[in-house]
């Protein structure tokens, strides 16, 4: 930092987080302006209670008039230019400080400079925001009070206002200085809890909120682009044969590979486990291929182990539409993703309409988890993918869609509480379609209370969270060969 550096030490801070400094300041616009409208409230109220002159009543009547409107104006503005708050600060602090330095030399000259050093210091303070706008505006202020002290001269002696004015600037600076550096630290701390909090401490990719998230928002702004899905093949032997950590370094190349290939404005995220989403706006189908090309070509050359055939990726694609939610977008990927799978893995497809009815006729039976819970549908997912092709859905609207599609399903695992369709109201609907009505469900609920209403629906067995691996396993096979 220079000799003078101090000066400028919010500099930073405003470009770091102008957001947060605009904030601030049409807060401080707000609180401030109430303040001014009542004081100048109150000296109206006195100059005419006290019936002074004419003219001094004028000025109080025209100082509350400029304040008020000045409030009821700025809050309105702001509201839709918040950018404009510095500017609109530097304007009321203008106009407060010709009215204090009026009030305090005409009209409180029994009262030498204090009024004004008090007020001075009073707004330094409250404005936290910038150090640097504090320091031009409480010149500013001092030197049309100073100048007032000057014309006025004649009737008083000046030397006690000008001491005090100057003792109210000086502190001014200082308490504001160590104020705004204070806040500095406070909003680096912050920021930091907040890319935390927003990214998955792994791979330091965003999380699946986060990225759900933002994907939402591009989809409500009527983005374009494309939508993939991203899932290590054999993930589950890299761990097994290589240990953990080798595993944790699978998922930190994958991680790098798709920052490195997709686009600066892409989101990208690991949204639990070996599977990842990635968000490519404004991608043509051509580019989106592409991307995925250079995937598959940056995993096999840097992070693939090609001797076991484990670590390569699958992926499936879908082009966003006008009418799309994070949770159709998704569930299109998916489809594309598990038809790679059942093709041989280590490769991409796009989802195609066609693919809309496509049956699955893989040689191990199909499941089906549907469960509103990431965790508990990758960890069942974890206990049978190698005895089944595990497909899985969010809700129960989007397993019925997905069974509509594929009626190859050899069993449901089912959870009870879910939003949009839950496991009820899925028994039900379920039950009305004779293609999908053989297939047997067992429900997996934290509520054991549901067990007589999920088995009157048509469930064949309920197992209870928390689960042992060992008895969901048993009571799957138990419901698939009972079902035979």
């Amino acid at each position: 930092m220079t000799r003078f550096g101090f000066f400028l030490r919010d500099k930073s801070l405003r470009k770091k987080f102008p957001d947060k400094i605009n904030t601030w300041n049409a807060s401080v616009i707000e609180s401030l302006s109430t303040f001014a409208v009542a004081v100048s409230s109150l000296f109206l109220l006195y100059c005419i209670f006290n019936k002074t002159k004419t003219s001094l009543i004028i000025f109080a009547l025209v100082a509350f008039g400029i304040f008020i409107t000045y409030k009821i104006t700025s809050v309105k503005f702001l509201k839709f230019h918040i950018d404009k708050s510095t500017k609109s600060l530097f304007i009321f602090w203008g106009l407060f400080t010709v009215y204090i330095a009026f009030m305090n030399e005409f009209v409180y000259q029994s009262i030498p400079g204090y009024l004004f050093g008090i007020v001075l210091i009073f707004l330094g303070l409250i404005i936290q925001a910038s150090f640097s706008s504090v320091f031009i505006l409480s010149s500013l202020s001092t030197c049309v009070y100073l100048l007032f002290v000057y014309l006025n001269s004649s009737q008083s002696d000046p030397i006690l206002d000008i001491i005090v004015a100057l003792t109210a600037y000086a502190l001014t600076l200082l308490g504001s200085n160590i104020i705004t550096g204070t806040r500095t630290v406070e909003l680096a701390d912050l920021t930091e809890l907040q890319k935390l909090s927003s990214l998955d401490p792994l791979t330091r990719l965003l999380n699946r909120r986060s990225a759900q998230f933002l994907i939402e928002n591009k989809l409500s702004n009527k983005d374009k682009g494309y939508f993939v899905v991203v899932d290590i093949d054999n993930f589950k032997g890299v761990n097994d044969n290589n240990g953990h950590l080798e595993g944790d370094k699978y998922l930190q190349g994958l991680a790098s590979v798709l920052k490195k290939s997709a686009s600066s404005d892409s989101v990208v995220s690991r949204i639990g486990g070996d599977e990842f989403i990635v968000f490519l706006p404004n991608y043509k189908q051509k580019e989106a291929g592409v991307f995925a090309h250079k995937v598959q070509k940056l995993m096999q050359s840097n992070v693939a182990n090609l001797d076991d055939g484990m670590g390569t990726v699958s992926m499936g694609l879908s082009c966003v539409k006008r009418s799309d939610t994070y949770s159709s977008l998704f569930e299109r990927a998916d489809l594309a993703l598990y038809n790679i799978k059942l093709n041989g893995k280590n490769n991409f497809a796009f989802f195609k309409e066609k693919d809309n009815s496509f049956e699955l006729y893989p040689d191990a039976p199909v499941m089906l988890i549907v469960d509103d819970t990431f965790i508990i549908r990758k960890l069942l997912q974890n206990y049978f993918e190698d005895e089944f092709v595990v497909l899985q859905a969010e809700n129960g609207e989007q397993a019925m869609k997905m069974l509509m599609r594929n009626s190859n399903v050899s069993i449901i695992l089912l959870d009870m509480k879910m939003p949009i369709m839950n496991g009820s109201e899925f028994l039900n609907e379920y039950k009305k379609h004779e293609s999908i009505s053989h297939i047997p469900v067992v429900v997996i609920t934290a509520d054991p209370t549901l067990e007589g209403e999920a088995l009157a629906q048509g469930a064949v067995d309920m197992i209870v969270k928390p689960f042992d691996a060992n008895i969901v396993k048993l009571r799957v096979h138990n419901a698939v060969n009972y079902s035979k």
